[in-house]
Parts: structure tokens; C-alpha cells; sequence
């Protein structure tokens, strides 16, 4: 069956979607991701992270508690400052070796990708996780990623602060559909002729 796609419809569609051109002339369309989905990950990671940042916090205090000598106290001091740079590396980190993933992207089948649909560079995922606090914990006075929230609602291709700044899209991944084995219970011996017919199935 040939279905023919209107173009101009699939534009008019609610959902942005980025065309990559390949140099064999085949026309790759992927959807972009929605802040709803892009929270949700981004939630994910934010307890994620708050896990560890706090049980790391936790035993520095302990240690500052029992130490005498003021070298763990400086630590957890540290800790509180650096927090803002702990956010980037966790971001800049997992993306990195996961490729375009954290593990909240990858529990809502999300991957970053440089604006063009190509993989991200190396800065362009530095740049990202440098304003990744930025769009998550500003302004203090208004919830968890506020900001980044309303820059994805009023840009076209759903993009935060960081991601404009680093040229990037976070796009969503579907798993290709695999087809079912149409014989799953069989084996070759079991069958009472070594013969199948040439039904459709």
C-alpha cells in the first residue's frame, strides 16, 4: 500500500519535528521532545543527583562532627559552594559516555543531538551543562525548572537556554518495531513432517 504524506500537513502538526537530509537524499524525520517528557527526566536526575549530593554531604558532616582538626569542615563548606558545579559535571558527564543520555533521558527514551540532528560536540554538551543549573534552580523563588520550562514553551524547536546557547535538541528515540516470530513454540524436529506450507504466515 503507497500512502502518500502531505508536507505541508505534517507541518501544520502540533508536534515540531527536525527533517536531517542525508547524502543519499533520504529524508530523516525525528520528533522533538516536549517539556512535559523533558521534565520528567530532568526530575529524574535532579533526585537522582539530590541522592548522592545529600548522602555525600551527610557523611562530610559526620567526619566534620568527629574531626578536630577543621579539614572536613572546609570539605563540606566546599560541597555547598561547589554545588552549582556538581550540577554541570553530573550533566556534562553523563552525556558524554552515555552519548546525548542521562539517566533520566534514557528512562524517557530522550537523546540530546547538535541542532543540525548530528551528535553533539564536545563543547556544545559543556556549554549545555554549564547552563543546565541556570534553567533548573532559577528563579529560587519559583519551582524546580521554571525557566527552562517557559524558554522551551515560547521557542520553536522546544529548546532551553542551554540548549540555544549550545546549538543542540534533545529529540525522542523510538525503538524500531520488531516483527514477532511467527513460530515461537516450534522447533524444527518437534514437527510431525519437515515440511511447512507456503501459507502467508
Amino acid at each position: 500500500v503507497n500512502v502518500l504524506v502531505d508536507d505541508a500537513a505534517v507541518s501544520r502538526r502540533a508536534v515540531p519535528t527536525l527533517d536531517l537530509h542525508t547524502p543519499e537524499g533520504l529524508v530523516l524525520r525525528a520528533e522533538i521532545a516536549g517539556p512535559g517528557s523533558r521534565f520528567g527526566a530532568a526530575l529524574i536526575d535532579g533526585l537522582l543527583f539530590a541522592v548522592v549530593y545529600c548522602s555525600i554531604a551527610l557523611v562530610l558532616s559526620l567526619v566534620a562532627f568527629a574531626d578536630v582538626t577543621g579539614a572536613s569542615r572546609f570539605a563540606t563548606a566546599a560541597m555547598v559552594v561547589g554545588l552549582y558545579l556538581c550540577l554541570g559535571l553530573y550533566s556534562l558527564v553523563f552525556h558524554l559516555l552515555w552519548r546525548g543520555q542521562t539517566p533520566g533521558k534514557r528512562l524517557f527514551g530522550l537523546r540530546v543531538t547538535s541542532a543540525d540532528g548530528y551528535p553533539p560536540r564536545g563543547v556544545q554538551l559543556a556549554l549545555r551543562a554549564l547552563l543546565w543549573p541556570v534553567d533548573v534552580l532559577l528563579p529560587p523563588t519559583l519551582p524546580f525548572g521554571f525557566l527552562g520550562l517557559v524558554v522551551m514553551a515560547v521557542t520553536e524547536k522546544r529548546q532551553r537556554l542551554g540548549d540555544l546557547v549550545a546549538g543542540t535538541l534533545v529529540l525522542c528515540e523510538r525503538a524500531p518495531a520488531v516483527a514477532g516470530e511467527p513460530f515461537p513454540d516450534e522447533t524444527w524436529s518437534g514437527l510431525p513432517s519437515r515440511a511447512r506450507g507456503l501459507d502467508p504466515g
